[in-house]
């Protein structure tokens, strides 16, 4: 072997060491531990509010089910369709959901029947609330106001969700109604919907704060937008944003820039302080959701495990709007669980709105369903 040969393969070898270097150090600084392993992976988690359930869906947005951090048992909700399109009720008990179906009325104007639902940890099961033919939108909720609202085809059919002993605030509310497309506020007057500026590409996720004053979402192309009773602004890249408990904050995932395709766990606060908070080369960490204080949920994606960090509040000087922000997370504080009224007050209110519903994507879902292959 020549000279000029040997000293090329001395520079081919210290590169792929230092490669190697790199990923060990990386993979030996954990800043998570295995919490749960469950039979499927977990997608669109969401939390309830003294963080004892999380639902979740399937890859393709069926099998909505439900997980009991305590006992660490799983609950099937439903096995169809159901999407991003569920909350959980400020009585941390009560999952209201949407199941997407195929029409069955072959002559409707839509091919998408849509039922409305409330799961109770309590009684392990739904109650059936209502059905739609029209609907264009996810499910979304305003908690001063106790309104449920999911839009159709030019109408907003709104709920007063109301449990026992809780009061209805008479202070003006704002409503946000997410499809697939867009995020859009209803005005004041309950009369017209205001598209959220964004690129364009279509919701991957959002999450409204506890008082439902702002709203952050993701789309498509990874762009973060948070938006209030003002304009949207984008705020930073990434996806699977989650609000802490004030609002002040939120947890989400960022691709980190190298030679591989990994994505961490982030925090930023809306005046543009930003930073990483766990580091698992290889690795695509999804749907962080904050779990009583101090610490984060989140999965792998394509795992079956659940992951539970420790969220630690030291940070260098330059991270001050960061550091005062650990203060405002969610505490332990077990919240009531007071029964739901039988009773809902609806009222439907006509809009005019052009907005699709991407039927075809649904139906191409139902149909690898039927035929059992997996959705990629």
């Amino acid at each position: 072997m020549s000279g000029k040969d040997l000293k090329l393969s001395s520079i081919i070898i210290l590169i792929v060491a230092g490669i190697l270097s790199w990923f060990l150090i990386g993979a030996v600084k954990p800043s998570t531990y295995p919490w749960l392993r469950i039979s499927s992976p977990m997608y669109n988690m969401k939390i309830s509010t003294n963080g004892e359930f999380i639902a979740f869906t399937d890859r393709a947005g069926f099998n909505l089910k439900v997980l009991e951090t305590v006992s660490k048992n799983v609950y099937l909700v439903s096995p169809h369709m159901v999407m991003g399109s569920f909350f959980w009720s400020q009585d941390s008990c009560s999952l209201f959901y949407t199941e997407f179906s195929k029409n069955p009325i072959k002559t409707a104007k839509s091919q998408v029947q849509t039922n409305l639902k409330s799961y109770s940890c309590t009684k392990k099961g739904s109650d059936f609330i209502e059905s739609y033919g029209d609907i264009k939108s996810f499910l979304s909720y305003a908690p001063k106001t106790k309104t449920l609202s999911i839009m159709g085809d030019g109408v907003v059919h709104q709920k007063k969700i109301v449990f026992e002993g809780e009061d209805v605030s008479d202070k003006e509310s704002i409503s946000w109604i997410v499809t697939q497309r867009g995020v859009y506020r209803l005005s004041k007057d309950a009369q017209s919907l205001v598209r959220m500026n964004d690129d364009d590409s279509g919701i991957s996720s959002y999450d409204v704060t506890s008082d439902g004053e702002k709203i952050i979402w993701a789309t498509k192309s990874s762009s973060i937008y948070v938006a209030g009773g003002g304009e949207s602004k984008l705020v930073t890249e990434g996806i699977d944003p989650r609000w802490n408990k004030k609002g002040s904050m939120f947890v989400f995932v960022g691709k980190r820039s190298g030679l591989l395709e990994e994505y961490d766990l982030k925090i930023a606060d809306l005046q543009g302080n930003e930073r990483f908070l766990t580091a698992t080369p290889g690795l695509k960490e999804r749907f962080p959701v904050w779990y009583k204080k101090s610490k984060i949920a989140y999965t792998i994606e394509n795992s079956t495990d659940l992951f539970m960090m420790e969220f630690k509040t030291e940070s260098s000087s330059d991270d001050v709007a960061l550091r005062s922000g650990y203060k405002n997370l969610p505490d332990s504080k077990k919240d009531q669980k007071p029964n739901m009224q039988d009773n809902y007050q609806e009222e439907n209110l006509e809009l005019d709105t052009e907005e699709p519903f991407l039927e075809e994507d649904i139906n191409s879902n139902f149909d690898d369903e039927e035929t059992g292959s997996e959705i990629l």
